[in-house]
């Protein structure tokens, strides 16, 4: 290590300090030891759970399931990759968490502040972390960013948040201050109801990718006494066994995170089911088909009946197919009876309107 020039501070990725002591991971054979707290470990931050091995993580189990069903490991992985991050890994990425009221989102983002604690906590929205100059020196030394209940906007680039998830050394600015390279790199979690709405006329895909999308589908009664059941002590201490858990498995799989799998791309979820058209006249009445074909008149006309039933004013036709085409409606000619047929191919229609080829001119 270069004294002068190099960071000091968190330097091992096996040493994580928490309330009673420093836990020291041997990766290789999967044991944990607990030591005692030693100035030399350049520590700047302190979790504050007691570890206990053999405290029980029932309960944060069955809620996690409850919330995400088969992607509840998500909410294991994202502490682990705090405390990796805290030691200076650089993951680029990022979580959005989706759903609607009481469905847990708030509920988990709590538990990971108390996790935790407040000094190792941020709550910078997004839209400040894009657009603003000095929102950014709130999360020096924060391990996580939890940024809950975020109202709607419209990013205008992603530029600088590829550049925010992409390092963990960056230029700060305080007002009346001059600015500074410091260290912040934490886990940024954002929290919403809906998608907030991406720029135009940009390649959105690397930053897409820096996305792990959690969907919160599941809606619970308010009980007024689950915060208190969750956050005891010994779940706390139980969750902190689950987190060293994955902690262990990303270290010896060569630092790489699990994405939630799907059928479906971050780009259809973020943007396409965020437009009303893909949302309500695409996604209910049609399905992908490489193979199948439909005549432009059909299709066009199926869209004016969907707009007419519900009061909506229709697209010209030649920007409704330029729209569609962004959904994957790819245009091409159908033949039948010598004549070559203006279609979209790509996607099926679920019901029955092919039945008349003679009409179409």
């Amino acid at each position: 290590m270069d004294h002068y020039l190099d960071y000091p501070f968190n330097p091992s990725t096996n040493l994580i300090p928490v309330l009673n002591g420093v836990i020291e991971i041997d990766f290789k054979n999967h044991e944990i030891t607990l030591r005692e707290h030693e100035p030399r470990f350049f520590f700047t931050y302190c979790i504050p759970v007691e570890y206990n091995p053999s405290a029980d993580s029932s309960f944060i189990d069955k809620a996690f399931t409850d919330w995400l069903n088969e992607d509840a490991w998500v909410l294991y992985q994202i502490p682990a990759q705090a405390i990796l991050q805290a030691s200076g890994h650089v993951f680029k990425l990022a979580l959005l968490f989706i759903g609607g009221k009481d469905a847990g989102k708030s509920t988990s983002l709590d538990l990971f502040g108390c996790f935790f604690g407040n000094e190792l906590i941020g709550k910078v929205d997004f839209e400040k972390l894009t657009g603003g100059r000095f929102d950014l020196s709130q999360l020096e030394g924060k391990v996580i960013n939890l940024a809950d209940d975020q109202p709607a906007f419209r990013m205008k680039e992603t530029g600088t948040f590829k550049k925010l998830t992409g390092s963990a050394r960056h230029n700060i600015e305080k007002k009346y201050a001059t600015p500074y390279v410091g260290t912040v790199n934490p886990v940024y979690i954002f929290s919403a109801n809906g998608y907030p709405k991406l720029p135009y006329d940009e390649d959105l895909g690397p930053f897409l990718d820096r996305f792990i999308i959690v969907t919160f589908d599941n809606k619970f009664a308010v009980n007024p006494d689950f915060m208190t059941r969750l956050l005891t002590k010994e779940n706390l201490s139980g969750f902190l066994n689950r987190i060293l858990e994955e902690i262990i498995r990303i270290v010896n799989n060569d630092y790489a995170l699990r994405k939630i799998e799907r059928d479906v791309t971050n780009y259809e979820l973020w943007v396409l089911r965020s437009e009303p058209l893909y949302r309500d006249f695409v996604m209910p009445y049609f399905e992908k088909d490489d193979e199948s074909i439909i005549p432009k008149k059909y299709l066009y006309g199926l869209y004016n009946t969907y707009c007419e039933d519900n009061d909506l004013k229709k697209l010209e036709m030649n920007v409704f197919f330029r729209v569609m085409k962004k959904y994957g409606f790819a245009s091409t000619k159908a033949s039948h009876d010598g004549k070559r047929i203006p279609s979209v191919k790509g996607w099926r229609y679920n019901g029955e309107f092919l039945s008349d080829w003679s009409e179409i001119n």
